[in-house]
């Protein structure tokens, strides 16, 4: 993304002020929803970037423009039943099986409404655009190592195909000329349109249920992972006391919850050196359309 924003001009990073802005937004989104969350009996702490970014930094990553938390399925589910009537003056919630809408992605998203951070892949697509927090779901996983390795190879393949649906559904000008920029990334788009467009008769919102369900289906497991994570669901794994009981810690001041067993979980993530500052070609960058706070 770094290069090719560089070499065409369609995107622009985020300003740190920008940038700056947006924490302060977040973190205010993320309090509204400890508060819920606290009032409701609802457990979820901080994971990836942001559990890297507490440990790190007290706080935010200082580039990082991203909120992401996870909650086990059951405090997923009563999170659900709760949003409207607690959080939807605010905010908007978008997920798989909630609301009997499609959804862009295999996982929640909780959106503030009156804003705006549209995305390359977000410009004639129907679904929310505004600042999010990430909510992913931790769920139990078998204990059965082939169960495990299928399970890992179905999951992976059904977020690619619904991801490779948005592409072939909801086309635009401005993605197509920034994937045509080398002969690699145009290959990678038609590709993953092609795959959009064998599987779209099912439709989006179908796939994403399925995935829902599919991933779901275990009960009560010494091992968890988060299906639509950075490391996929394979990568993803690990025992279940690596989150709870969950620790607090200060996060832009604000006492949050981290899983239980942090400083594994972050090497696991972002290996042994993961305190180490990364240089600024290798840091992680958000790059809009449009943003709007």
């Amino acid at each position: 993304m770094n290069s090719l924003s560089a070499e065409t001009g369609i995107l622009r990073a985020i300003s740190p002020e920008e940038t700056n802005a947006v924490q302060h937004r977040l973190l205010a989104m993320l309090v509204d929803i400890m508060d819920v969350c606290a009032m409701e009996g609802i457990g979820f702490c901080l994971c990836g970037g942001s559990a890297l970014g507490a440990k790190r930094h007290g706080g935010f990553i200082p580039w990082d423009d991203d909120l992401d938390i996870c909650m086990p399925r059951a405090d997923w589910e009563r999170f659900k039943r709760v949003f409207d009537s607690s959080l939807s003056d605010r905010y908007e919630l978008e997920a798989p099986a909630y609301g009997g809408k499609d959804t862009k992605c295999t996982w929640g998203k909780v959106y503030l409404k009156g804003t705006e951070m549209l995305e390359i892949e977000d410009v004639e697509a129907p679904y929310c655009c505004g600042l999010f927090i990430d909510v992913f779901i931790v769920e139990n996983v078998s204990v059965n190592g082939a169960v495990r390795w299928f399970d890992a190879f179905v999951s992976d393949f059904m977020k690619v195909v619904a991801t490779s649906i948005v592409y072939y559904k909801y086309p635009n000008a401005i993605i197509k000329s920034f994937y045509s920029a080398t002969f690699r990334t145009a290959v990678y788009y038609r590709f993953r349109k092609m795959l959009g467009g064998m599987f779209a008769w099912i439709g989006h919102r179908r796939w994403c249920r399925w995935y829902d369900r599919f991933t779901s289906r275990h009960g009560a497991s010494a091992l968890t992972t988060i299906p639509a994570g950075r490391r996929h669901y394979k990568g993803e794994t690990r025992c279940a006391d690596t989150w709870t009981p969950y620790r607090t810690v200060v996060f832009e001041g604000v006492e949050v919850p981290v899983p239980n067993r942090l400083e594994a979980y972050l090497e696991s993530m972002y290996g042994k050196n993961y305190m180490q500052i990364p240089p600024p070609e290798k840091r992680e960058r958000h790059f809009v359309v449009r943003l709007k706070i």
